[in-house]
């Protein structure tokens, strides 16, 4: 975040001089003093960037915080394996192996100290403008509540990956320098409250000059942020018990009663929907998301409500952990470190999708590129071990390079992590209407069930099998909810949402012992209620895999736009029924379209 960075001088010299009683015998006019730097919305507004300027460091967001999840039903660490025999890197933490001396997350450098950074800038700067602003000057209370936001958004991530953590709402001073945990409970209060206050002075999207960009914390975002909050608080999470124990419970707060926590989600998550189309919308196609978001292109009234603020090219790792892989330098980037695919779907993915599922081809991709070190040449291959096909490692596919805007050059490709977009607000909405009044009872006009609807039908060109789904699932809430689970699945692979779902579902073990079972299942090829070796287990949602085709097929061919200069592939056997499921032998004629044949690929 180069763009940043000079607000961190003006900052360090703000705070540096602000301490002072006397800087310099002659008394000047332009003398950084509390009173003057917190009641200017142009100086308040550079302290704000210097809490910004904290996601581009090494070591913070820019990289260990995008770079560190742990494994899910729909998400691995590629290379995952390698954590079982190593307790020091992310693969480690993949597998839940995780212990305070991972050099990953622990060091003199390192994400806590980074976040607690950021917190103690904002503190300083909202004390400062609570001490010396006046709130009724429209710009500087903007920055008050972007102020708010942005430290929400901080203790959240760090709750999310501590638990309890040091509780810390003003400046730090000499009796508060060290202090303990606080129950995570005290900080979710806190910041509900907090963004709830940010929510009165933030302006929409575009509202502002400042705002004109979604990499910055807006009303919208505001809103829509203190909903999955309350989703989180009220949710489950692992409680510490004594000095080794630990528990997954809900909270005991009464401030956090679990149905308290669904309306504010859903009150939250109402007001953005009724205020759709002020900057933000759903967007009618899903790639065209990640094909904006790979041309960084951050301006308002698109799907994407808040995305982390890096700089193009030089700061933030995002396309390079979670890109579609490439094995050398080629037309799309220059080296093959810059786009590695370290995570992927798990192998069930593609088949657990329906086959006319459109986000299907956009968020899984069964193939990689093979480096031709040329600047005008590409070649996507299937992903093989040792020559022979597999579907152990395959990649995430809404991080394209060949989307860019440019040819990418090294591993800080400035790709913005969108952190907020407008699905998320109506399935949030969805989930939350169906805990408190069911799937088909409106609430203000808005009902579980059509909110569901309009997700799903931007993922199927079939309505009427899409009104077929949402009518089964409304059965009862407890299949509308397990609905909500899939559908965010699908919507939201490699966005790392799902392992953060799952706990706070209390589904973490479940729905990986599911897709252990789906695994087994499929590297057998059974049909719905066959477990095979597994037949002892529930077969609940078992996914059929006995209708794909035991063999693939495919072959290159030029790019539509490209032309011979990149090779695409068309593959046959990936969808049910595309060709008999044992060929050998057989003469038959292939009468489907191919996947992957398209211009976008």
């Amino acid at each position: 975040m180069k763009n940043f960075s000079i607000t961190t001088a003006i900052l360090a010299t703000i705070l540096t001089l602000s301490s002072c009683q006397k800087f310099l015998d002659t008394d000047s006019p332009s003398s950084f003093e509390p009173s003057i730097v917190f009641a200017d919305p142009l100086l308040a507004e550079a302290a704000l960037l210097g809490a910004y300027d904290i996601l581009g460091e090494n070591n913070s967001y820019r990289n260990r915080l995008i770079h560190t999840f742990c494994n899910s039903d729909i998400e691995l660490q590629n290379a995952s394996i390698q954590g079982i025999g190593s307790n020091s890197t992310r693969r480690a933490i993949a597998i839940y192996n995780i212990r305070s001396d991972n050099g990953e997350i622990n060091g003199a450098s390192n994400p806590y100290t980074f976040a607690y950074m950021g917190i103690e800038r904002l503190n300083l700067l909202i004390a400062g403008i609570r001490a010396h602003g006046d709130l009724n000057n429209a710009a500087l209370a903007r920055v008050y509540g972007e102020a708010l936001a942005l430290r929400a958004f901080y203790y959240f991530d760090l709750i999310r990956w501590h638990g309890d953590v040091p509780a810390r709402f003003e400046p730090a001073s000499g009796a508060t320098l060290r202090v303990g945990r606080a129950d995570r409970d005290e900080i979710y209060i806190q910041i509900l409250e907090d963004l709830k206050t940010a929510t009165q002075h933030l302006p929409w999207p575009g509202g502002s000059a400042s705002h004109n960009r979604v990499y910055r914390m807006n009303k919208a975002f505001a809103h829509a942020f203190r909903a999955r909050v309350a989703l989180h608080a009220g949710g489950y999470s692992l409680r510490p018990i004594g000095e080794n124990g630990g528990e997954m419970r809900l909270s005991t707060n009464p401030a956090l009663e679990r149905k308290a926590m669904y309306e504010i989600a859903r009150e939250e998550t109402a007001y953005v929907i009724a205020n759709e189309g002020r900057g933000f919308r759903l967007e009618n196609d899903f790639e065209r998301i990640f094909r904006d978001n790979m041309r960084e292109d951050a301006s308002v009234g698109r799907e994407s409500i808040f995305e982390l603020p890096y700089s193009p090219g030089n700061r933030g790792q995002w396309l390079s952990f979670y890109g579609l892989r490439h094995t050398g330098s080629d037309r799309f980037h220059d080296s093959p470190s810059n786009v590695k695919g370290e995570a992927g779907p798990s192998p069930i993915m593609w088949y657990w999708f329906d086959d006319r599922d459109l986000r299907r081809e956009v968020s899984v991709a069964p193939f990689r590129y093979e480096g031709t070190n040329s600047a005008t040449t590409a070649t996507q291959i299937i992903q093989a071990s040792s020559g022979t096909p597999n579907i152990r490692t395959w990649f995430f596919g809404k991080l394209r390079a060949e989307w860019g805007a440019r040819r990418m050059g090294g591993n800080d490709d400035g790709i913005r992590p969108i952190v907020m977009r407008y699905a998320d607000v109506l399935l949030m909405f969805a989930e939350a209407q169906n805990e408190l009044e069911g799937p088909t009872t409106p609430h203000n006009g808005l009902s579980a069930q059509n909110v569901l609807r309009r997700v799903r039908e931007r993922a199927f060109d079939d309505q009427t099998a899409v009104s077929t789904y949402i009518a089964n699932v409304s059965a009862s809430p407890e299949r509308f909810f397990q609905a909500i689970m899939d559908e965010r699945a699908f919507e939201f692979l490699g966005e790392q949402r799902r392992n953060y779902d799952l706990n706070r579902w209390n589904r973490l073990q479940s729905e990986m012992d599911w897709a252990r079972r789906q695994t087994l299942r499929l590297r057998e090829g059974l049909a719905v209620g066959s477990g095979g070796r597994l037949s002892n287990i529930p077969g609940d949602r078992d996914i059929d895999f006995s209708e794909f085709p035991r063999h693939i097929f495919w072959r290159h061919v030029p790019h539509p736009t490209f032309g011979a200069d990149v090779q695409i592939l068309e593959i046959f056997g990936l969808r049910r029924g595309e060709f008999p499921r044992d060929e050998g032998g057989q003469s038959f004629q292939l009468t489907t379209n191919p996947i992957l044949r398209r211009p976008n690929l």
